[in-house]
């Protein structure tokens, strides 16, 4: 019969052995999950491989594993040949692939998960809304299988400071519902709810799909804004210069918007899109935008780039500042795009594009009664679908090169194969894959505003995976990651934004 080997984590705590591996070779059964693997190795070989597993069908969330560095359910990952079978991170180890829990359990309870009413109802039963509680009913799909606790880079970072995904949710089920009279805000502030990135991580392990920094977290800091705790110091900074000038940041230079004509004129266009400058390519990474408006007009395609528009209003969404946000920004950035006809935006920053495509329609909706007339796309997806560029019109680039994924774009946008594609176009340019190249730098979701030591901690390991590589430059595709970056490898690093690099081809 044909074999499989496979490696698996062995420890023993009481008899304090190991942390070894043991390789061993399982006959390759059709359709098999690693659990049936794990199952084969105790039944068949003849092991004691220590591992929880209960119902086989996704429900009880007990035989979470590492699976070749990724989270997952035994019952639901296939096996596959020279697999690394090991414990879930982030927890102490108790045996082999069994993680104690005791810690997690304890943090629940603490978080009082049960609803708590000022006064007993004397109607029962109660006549309950079901609408009212849709989002909180919803949350209640989560089988506690801790794998976004496992892949949580601001959990394993702020050691014991944040709850955890799992945990917030627990928190959230109780918060949402009208019935629960608990004053959930301070707690939720407390268990960290400006630690998370918005990464995204979370929700890419999750078995059941659950859109947990959405969902969760950014409207847990929602409440915690509305009673007045949050958000952080450093997020107020960022929102009240927004609120007053439209950028998050301020001006140390002259703006881009204001160097540039609004409209970009040429003859015979292949079509005419709006350019999104964001508050960084306006304000701060003018070299960014520029690049990009080059790229666009070399290629023939027309820029209107309007003065009107401002801050997507990302910043104050992704920390709880949800009103403001749609007051202050909404309406004018629309009508700013569609005063010019557009039916396509382009901009450098993934978080505007993720705002733009996920909270700008539901936004618009509430403000203008309507959907935006035209679609924003970031601009690597602009490049590798709508222009395809000719490799044949660029000159050569000699560098040796890597890519770090925006959690935004890559986790956001589903974008990851594009920027690859584009860098695999450029004449002369050499490639290397880096280890972990979606691990968060730490930057998102508010943490670099609010939590700036916070942040470095989750990027801090950027760096060495960079150094691994060889390369000459580090490349992203967000201005926000690409200040992360600088800060995290230092001022004799070289990090560039991928338009940036397709520019160097024009020269």
């Amino acid at each position: 019969m044909k074999k499989i080997k496979v490696k698996v984590f062995k420890y023993d705590s009481e008899k304090r052995e190991g942390p070894l591996y043991e390789t061993y070779d399982v006959p390759d059964m059709p359709r098999a999950t690693v659990l049936d693997v794990l199952e084969c190795i105790n039944e068949v070989l003849g092991e004691g491989v220590a591992y929880r597993s209960s119902c086989g069908v996704r429900r009880c969330g007990q035989c979470g594993v590492l699976v070749n560095g990724k989270p997952s359910l035994a019952c639901m990952e296939p096996a596959s040949n020279e697999m690394v079978i090991e414990p879930l991170p982030n927890f102490p180890v108790l045996r082999d692939l069994v993680v104690d829990r005791s810690g997690y359990d304890r943090r629940i309870v603490r978080l009082r998960p049960y609803l708590e009413r000022l006064t007993t109802s004397e109607n029962y039963p109660e006549n309950i809304n079901h609408g009212k509680i849709q989002s909180s009913a919803k949350l209640g799909q989560c089988i506690e299988c801790l794998l976004c606790i496992a892949a949580c880079p601001s959990f394993e970072a702020a050691k014991g400071g944040f709850a955890g995904p799992s945990a917030m949710l627990q928190l959230a089920k109780f918060a949402f519902d009208p019935r629960d009279k608990f004053p959930r805000a301070p707690m939720t502030l407390s268990e960290g709810i400006y630690d998370c990135t918005t990464c995204k991580k979370c929700e890419q392990v999750c078995p059941m799909e659950l859109n947990l920094p959405d969902t969760v977290i950014e409207k847990l800091r929602s409440i915690v804004v509305s009673e007045g705790l949050g958000p952080l110091k450093g997020h107020k900074i960022f929102a009240e210069l927004a609120l007053k000038t439209g950028r998050v940041v301020e001006k140390m230079q002259t703006p881009l918007l204001e160097t540039m004509p609004t409209l970009i004129e040429m003859e015979n266009p292949k079509e005419t899109v709006g350019f999104f400058t964001g508050c960084l390519a306006d304000y701060r990474l003018q070299e960014v935008g520029k690049a990009l408006v080059n790229i666009l007009s070399r290629n023939h395609i027309r820029v209107v780039a309007p003065r009107e528009q401002i801050c997507c209003g990302s910043p104050l969404l992704r920390v709880g500042l949800v009103e403001e946000a749609k007051r202050a920004f909404v309406e004018r950035n629309i009508l700013a795009f569609e005063k010019y006809e557009v039916k396509k935006v382009v901009t450098a920053c993934p978080g505007c594009a993720m705002t733009w495509r996920k909270n700008y329609p539901l936004l618009s909706d509430e403000v203008l009664h309507r959907q935006p007339e035209f679609t924003v796309l970031h601009i690597s997806e602009y490049l590798a679908r709508e222009l395809e560029l000719d490799s044949r019109e660029m000159k050569s680039v000699d560098l040796k090169v890597t890519y770090h994924d925006p959690c935004h774009l890559s986790r956001g946008l589903g974008v990851t194969q594009e920027p690859r594609e584009i860098i695999k176009k450029i004449p002369g340019v050499k490639f290397k894959e880096m280890e972990k190249s979606d691990s968060c730098c730490g930057a998102g979701g508010g943490t670099r505003a609010g939590r700036r030591d916070l942040s470095y901690l989750i990027g801090n390991r950027k760096p060495e995976y960079f150094k691994r590589t060889g390369a000459d430059v580090m490349l992203t595709a967000c201005p926000f990651c690409e200040l992360q970056l600088k800060d995290l490898l230092g001022e004799h690093s070289q990090v560039l934004d991928l338009v940036e690099l397709v520019q160097k081809t024009y020269h």
